[in-house]
């Protein structure tokens, strides 16, 4: 069995998922920590729930760096209505750089 977190953790390998989604630390690395790319899927899962429209074509994008970067501006730029508190949720949720990112702690 696989151990994710203490002494015997073992990095993780295998990329799944939506490739317009995947966190940006997936493409190019070899591993990668699972939390903060948990975290970035659940921070794109829940900005689709509360839209209904994609928070960015894919990783790293420009709109993907518009969102990090001025969350408020960029909604503003799409004409998505959003609140404040869950915007800035989601930017956290989704931040390029994984140390950066929401944990669940």
């Amino acid at each position: 069995m696989k151990v994710f977190s203490g002494e015997n953790a073992e990095a993780l390998k295998t990329k799944c998922g939506t490739l317009n989604y995947m966190a940006p630390e997936l493409s190019g690395q070899e591993t990668y920590a699972g939390p903060p790319v948990d975290i970035f899927a659940c921070g794109v899962m829940l900005f689709m729930m509360l839209t209904s429209k994609q928070p960015f074509n894919e990783a790293n994008d420009i709109w993907h760096q518009r969102l990090v970067a001025d969350p408020v501006k960029a909604m503003q730029q799409r004409d998505i209505k959003i609140s404040d508190e869950a915007l800035d949720l989601v930017a956290k949720m989704v931040a390029i750089d994984p140390t950066e990112r929401f944990t669940v702690e």
